[in-house]
């Protein structure tokens, strides 16, 4: 049974699952897997902490990965080093960088068909143009609605723009890390009720 191999080797084949609901999973079976797995997602979240320079990020790392991108658990030695090296050092939010890095590591495959996330090329277009909310996330809604999430360097502000079509009247609605986060979890209505 594998509760009989050595500590190295169970924790080596655990490392070796790339999805976080199969760590879950097994988190729940019984004492002795509850801890091992605990080292394991201990493992990863401050592995990516230590890659972007930053501290605490496991609950927005957690919902990313959970809500938009099949629970994959993101191998930062798969990143091109050369391109990616250059997100730890722009001035944004850590949630925009783990949103574009998981984009870029899953080829845009995300599980909800209705986001789009922006790439780090068009990111780095965005960043140059001062005193301006940019883009960083699309949701295409029902009966020709888009909402966009938007960002300002500036002020370090989130905001909402709800579009209709293609004409060029918004509604803008201040929002925060929390309220986007929850965002991943809606249904496309219950989006349209962030304006209500």
């Amino acid at each position: 049974m594998i509760i009989d191999l050595p500590e190295e080797i169970i924790l080596l084949i655990l490392k070796r699952f790339h999805r976080f609901k199969y760590l879950y999973n097994l988190y729940q079976v019984n004492l002795f897997f509850k801890k091992k797995t605990n080292i394991i997602l201990n493992y990863h979240y401050n592995k990516i902490d230590n890659y972007l320079n930053s501290t605490n990020l496991k609950k927005k790392y957690n919902i990313i990965s959970n809500n938009l991108f099949y629970s994959k658990i993101l191998n930062t030695k798969k990143l091109n080093i050369d391109y990616y090296d250059h997100i730890k050092t722009l001035k944004i939010s850590y949630l925009i960088k783990l949103l574009i890095l998981f984009n870029e590591y899953n080829d845009s495959k995300i599980q909800l068909n209705y986001i789009k996330i922006i790439n780090y090329k068009e990111l780095i277009e965005f960043i140059k143009i001062e005193n301006y909310y940019f883009p960083f996330m699309l949701l295409f809604l029902k009966n020709n609605f888009t909402m966009f999430i938007e960002y300002s360097n500036d002020t370090n502000l989130y905001r909402l723009k709800l579009r209709y079509k293609n004409n060029d009247i918004s509604i803008y609605k201040k929002i925060d890390e929390e309220t986007i986060l929850d965002i991943f979890s809606f249904t496309k209505k219950k989006l349209l009720d962030l304006y209500l």
